[in-house]
């Protein structure tokens, strides 16, 4: 099986970590091209481009600036080592050792505005481009025009090299939109996550988030091989319910 997970905004680039890398990112021609166009932007239209404070603007701004390929080793790092938001501090990917890694390379993807797909091990420099942001350009209104041929093109690729016909998708519905499930032609599974409170289930935003780094790390650390297996998830007290569960969505409630 394949997951997917969402990239985050928020990133470390500064904590000591000791993951080898796993190369450049397979679509790093078409960043390129990406990044090239961003260089042009002055921070006030990447303040209004993205929806950010002018702090945030002129940062990017900056970032595309000074960003060339071949990545300099000192300012790139593996992308489980510079993603720190809440689903990444679920998984905690920057503690894994070497065999952790290897499965992980194998097994998850995770989707990006600006690298289009990851490797946990590939090197990523410093950057900012959700998914969703409406930026245009030859041959492309937006990006999911822009990437989701392409990352389709890479999962297909992952599938036929793990001999499997399963996707779990853990990624949120912005960067899930960046995958043609259909041409895949896959099984996919979507967990969900929520907490009894009150008398109900309850989707709690921070809490699923979260989940779904575990789930992840969940699955390194087991090495597991069966989506069936997931079932057994157990982490921070979640449980499987069959009885809330279809064959393509799966509930966990802790």
């Amino acid at each position: 099986m394949l997951f997917i997970l969402s990239p985050s905004k928020t990133l470390d680039f500064t904590s000591p970590y000791s993951l080898p890398d796993n190369g450049d990112p397979a679509l790093i021609q078409a960043t390129r091209k990406l990044v090239n166009q961003l260089k042009k932007m002055k921070p006030a239209e990447l303040e209004q481009l993205m929806k950010i404070s002018p702090r945030l603007a002129w940062e990017n701004a900056d970032r595309y600036a000074n960003w060339h390929f071949p990545f300099d080793s000192a300012a790139a790092r593996p992308a489980f080592a510079a993603y720190k938001g809440e689903v990444f501090e679920g998984l905690r990917g920057w503690e894994l050792d070497k065999h952790g890694m290897e499965y992980a390379n194998r097994h998850v993807r995770i989707l990006s505005g600006l690298y289009g797909v990851l490797k946990p091990g590939n090197n990523i420099l410093p950057y900012r481009l959700e998914m969703g942001t409406a930026l245009s350009g030859k041959n492309f209104t937006n990006l999911y025009g822009y990437w989701t041929g392409e990352i389709t093109k890479k999962l297909d690729q992952a599938f036929k090299e793990l001999k499997t016909r399963v996707l779990v998708n853990l990624a949120s519905v912005e960067y899930s939109k960046a995958v043609n499930f259909k041409a895949l032609k896959v099984k996919v599974v979507t967990p969900q996550f929520k907490e009894f409170r009150n008398g109900e289930f309850k989707f709690i935003t921070f809490s699923a988030k979260r989940a779904r780094g575990l789930m992840t790390r969940f699955a390194i650390e087991n090495r597991l091989t069966s989506v069936e297996e997931l079932k057994l998830f157990d982490l921070e007290n979640y449980q499987y319910m069959e009885q809330h569960s279809d064959e393509h969505n799966w509930l966990f409630v802790k």
